[in-house]
């Protein structure tokens, strides 16, 4: 199979793979016990006003009729008005989503940058007091609960030492115009390198936090596949051969054990998007991990439905570019 065809049918799979998360999805939200309609109204409105809230946002009508109309308005590209914020779903979402892409793709940056080098000098260094001293981290992080250590480094170091800001993207004092949402991007766009600092300096907290786990899982994983993969024929042979011991590592070794590491990669990727509801939520990151945690607390159906299809997009998306990935590391694995 050429790639263009695998590529137009992991597209096509896309549009089933939606259609199971939003049945899964809205018969769980409509489920759960709460009554949106409620607090749409407010606390203090009367039965009437309830019932014709009820009426207005369609949850007088039966469950299966409920989904049909969502999935009808989907089509057209729309998902609906919040209850919260009384503004398109798709707008509150496209305010909030450059802000979780921005915060997942520098924790993955973080998780590459320490994990994979982490993994190398473990594997070079076995047994040795670098390699007890990695493995030791590594058990940290796999053990460590984000949401305990997403407070631990908020008590440390931005309360006790000062180095790092609370939460929030930015500091409202300075100014940025944007222009795509990313306020990396957009200070680079601007010229505005105050920007630009300001916006990595609150990042790198709630970035660390979010990759920490996915550190340790790389570095261990790696550990663990260079190890085996060193005591493989061909290693053998180009060290007889005379070949480097850094060539050996870094082209043949390396490159055969990050086969597997680029899967998990791709599911951390995944499940960090899930991981940003507590750490928005901690750092009071202005996301779309944030937006569904108050959806989900306010029963704001549409805002539920909205972040988890976007979340399901983003994962399917993440999993096909691994795949393509696979046959620049590996050329025997044809599609």
């Amino acid at each position: 199979m050429k790639l263009w065809q695998y590529l137009i049918r992991r597209v096509m799979l896309i549009v089933p793979l939606l259609i199971g998360v939003s049945l899964i999805t809205f018969t769980v939200s409509h489920l759960v016990p709460g009554d949106p309609a409620r607090l749409a109204a407010g606390l203090h409105a009367s039965p009437e006003t309830v019932e014709a809230m009820r009426h207005r946002l369609g949850l007088d009508k039966p469950l299966p009729v409920q989904y049909y109309l969502y999935m009808m308005r989907l089509l057209h590209g729309d998902l609906g008005t919040s209850i919260m914020t009384r503004r398109p779903v798709i707008k509150d979402i496209m305010i909030r989503w450059p802000g979780t892409i921005e915060l997942t793709t520098a924790a993955m940056s973080i998780i590459i940058i320490l994990g994979i080098p982490l993994g190398v000098i473990s594997a070079t260094h076995r047994d040795k007091l670098i390699d007890h001293a990695s493995r030791i981290f590594s058990l940290l992080g796999v053990s460590m609960p984000s949401f305990w250590l997403a407070l631990i480094l908020q008590l440390i170091f931005c309360k006790y030492l000062k180095i790092f800001p609370v939460g929030y993207r930015i500091d409202p004092a300075i100014g940025l115009r944007r222009i795509t949402g990313f306020n990396v991007l957009d200070s680079l766009l601007t010229l505005n390198f105050p920007a630009l600092v300001n916006s990595i300096w609150h990042m790198i907290l709630p970035a660390f936090t979010l990759g920490f786990q996915g550190i340790a899982t790389v570095q261990r994983l790696l550990r663990s596949n260079m190890l085996d993969s060193l005591t493989q024929d061909y290693v053998k042979l180009a060290k007889a051969k005379g070949m480097p011991e850094r060539i050996v590592i870094y082209k043949h070794v390396l490159r055969n054990s990050m086969i597997p590491v680029v899967t998990v990669l791709a599911l951390m990727f995944g499940g960090m998007l899930g991981g940003t509801f507590i750490i928005e939520t901690i750092f009071s990151w202005q996301g779309l991990g944030r937006y569904g945690a108050s959806a989900i607390i306010n029963l704001d159906f549409p805002a539920i439905m909205g972040v988890t299809l976007i979340y399901a997009v983003i994962f399917a998306v993440a999993n096909l570019v691994v795949d393509i990935l696979y046959a620049y590391l590996d050329p025997r694995i044809r599609y």
